[in-house]
């Protein structure tokens, strides 16, 4: 990762300069930070997120804080050497890495926690001694299928309650947080994500267990075991429970890589606020409120098309520097003291030379270099004040891409799958049973006396990994439609509906933005829950996929139906179709 983060007061007329520091593929070891400050103040940074180079292989070991392994004897004299010897002041905005990897750690296993929770402690120690700010927490999983903070990939899975699993996660984060605070009572917690990824649904991530309203959802427990950092909450709580006033936590809305709109960050600052709250357990909301912060990103990246093409945001806006500086300006405006830009393929930092990480790892070109002009704009944004109110957010259809008025619409209209026939893939494990779709005439009623019986269903899923039945609509660029299913459970799984689109060459549309998806509404798994999708079909698009997704199944017990996919062409109240 490497990243940039601008700070900026809470206050919303404040005009204090933002403070700006790195990290990321290409951030600096204490060696470095304590060798080339000089020259990296000048591009108006004001700290970053340092690794702790070990004297010893491997180079980075807090990258792999969460290993179940004992380690070897693991000593940082020079790390610890470089930062006694900055000056008072000089770190106290950065932050040490520290990593969630590789894992593999039973949340259950105190021998495998011990290891961890010492690793935490030496973190907070290292950065106690250096003077920084605090510690600098990444969630993500590199270690693919290992993930700490996903229940479905526990090593007992199959065997353990997701309450099971949530209990052990918030023991784990109060060890945590009571053997850093005895280092490090003044610490701040940064992570690049913390509630931000629970406030919305995701479709890589997962269901939101927070509805529309702003409350837990009836199957909250079932969102959180079919999200990818489903024991995160559990884990915050935790730390949360154990953490002194004097301790701060910052949730770096990682999610606002993707957004373009003013209105788009406020309203993720104030979910995070808000509906974030509302995941941690309500013995700890208080503390939330008082402790925690938001901090906006950007992607530097993909700003620049060539450097990693199918991720580049915006393609069609030819000034990218103008782009920049419009995201960076609406991520200081939205957050409350950290805005980070992150990036992959280029260094703030002079070259490392001898202070790197390891030895032969790769040097990107220097920023100024990759994207001419991109220091200015970040000096611009250092200097900026918070002035746009926090009040000015999203509307739901925003952020969802459904059409705006989507509450005047109604069916009027019902498409007929293409060729009838259901399209069916089962990954590694697991079974796919189908029936014919039924017909429907004009107004919806099926042309079979079937939709009395309310346990009929068209699709069964069982003890899947990951698995799909989808029909094919033919469609026309423009049409408004809605697509629905209904859906029920027993047993574990996680079930979405998503909407893609092919050409009328057969090829899917890839354009970022041109998928659509949705979980099942509130309800308990084991009743019959609606999903329905909005959309507006997209220019070049000659046939519409729905597809009905599960996965995280994990035997035969665990079943999935689905009942009444339907595709129907939508119209405003009061209009008529042409």
């Amino acid at each position: 990762m490497s990243m940039v983060v601008i700070a900026c007061s809470i206050s919303q007329a404040d005009e204090s300069p933002t403070r700006i520091i790195t990290t990321g593929w290409n951030a600096p070891t204490a060696q470095q930070f304590q060798r080339d400050w000089g020259l990296f103040q000048e591009q108006s940074f004001a700290g970053a997120v340092i690794h702790a180079r070990a004297d010893q292989a491997p180079p980075d070991p807090l990258k792999s804080a969460h290993s179940k392994d004992m380690w070897g004897e693991v000593s940082f004299s020079e790390t610890e050497a470089s930062l006694a010897a900055m000056s008072d002041g000089k770190a106290s905005g950065s932050y040490l890495l520290l990593s969630a990897n590789p894992g593999d750690a039973d949340w259950l296993d105190d021998e495998a926690w011990g290891r961890i929770v010492a690793r935490w402690r030496q973190a907070a120690r290292l950065a106690k001694h250096g003077k920084l700010r605090g510690i600098a927490f990444d969630p993500e999983p590199y270690h693919s299928p290992l993930a700490q903070f996903d229940a479905d990939v526990e090593p007992h899975a199959s065997a353990r309650s997701i309450q099971t699993l949530q209990e052990a996660a918030r023991r784990r984060g109060r060890e945590v947080m009571q053997a850093v605070v005895e280092e490090f009572p003044e610490i701040e917690l940064f992570s690049y994500f913390w509630m931000s990824y629970f406030v919305r649904d995701h479709r890589y991530r997962g269901p939101s267990p927070i509805d529309l309203g702003g409350k837990r959802r009836a199957d909250f427990d079932w969102c959180l075991a079919g999200h990818r950092y489903g024991l995160l909450p559990a884990f915050l709580t935790g730390l949360l429970e154990a953490a002194p006033a004097t301790t701060r936590f910052v949730d770096g809305c990682e999610y606002a890589y993707w957004l373009t709109e003013a209105a788009q960050f406020n309203r993720l600052a104030s979910d995070v606020r808000e509906r974030g709250r509302m995941v941690v357990d309500e013995a700890v909301r208080e503390k939330y409120d008082r402790q925690m912060s938001v901090a906006m990103p950007a992607f530097v990246d993909i700003m620049v098309p060539e450097l990693i093409p199918q991720w580049t945001l915006n393609p069609n806006v030819p000034d990218r520097l103008g782009l920049f500086q419009k995201q960076l300006s609406f991520a200081v405006q939205a957050s409350d003291g950290l805005v980070w830009l992150y990036s992959e393929r280029g260094r703030w930092w002079p070259e490392p030379r001898e202070t790197q990480l390891w030895h032969n790892k790769d040097v990107y070109p220097h920023w100024d270099e990759l994207f001419p002009g991109c220091l200015d704009v970040i000096r611009q944004a250092q200097s900026m004040g918070k002035v746009v109110p926090p009040s000015s957010i999203a509307s739901e259809a925003t952020l969802s891409g459904r059409p705006a008025n989507e509450d005047a619409m109604e069916c009027v209209a019902e498409i007929t799958a293409e060729d009838g026939e259901w399209q069916t893939d089962v990954s590694s494990r697991g079974r796919v049973e189908v029936s014919p779709p039924r017909q429907r005439n004009a107004i919806g009623n099926t042309t079979e006396n079937v939709t009395k019986n309310v346990t009929a269903k068209d699709v069964e899923i069982r003890g899947a990994k990951e698995a799909t039945a989808a029909l094919v609509y033919a469609v026309v660029s423009g049409q408004r439609l809605r697509v629905a299913v209904q859906a029920r459970q027993s047993g574990r799984g996680l079930c979405k509906l998503v909407v893609r689109y092919r050409d009328s060459s057969g090829e899917f549309l890839t354009q970022r933005g041109v998928e659509s998806y949705a979980y099942p509404e509130s309800q308990l798994p084991i009743q019959w829950r609606s999903i329905v999708v909005d959309v507006v079909v997209p220019e070049g698009a000659r046939s519409l996929v729905a597809t009905l997704q599960v996965s995280r199944q994990h035997l035969l017990e665990d079943r999935i139906e689905f009942r009444e996919l339907t595709c129907s062409r939508l119209a405003p109240e009061g209009s008529s179709l042409e």
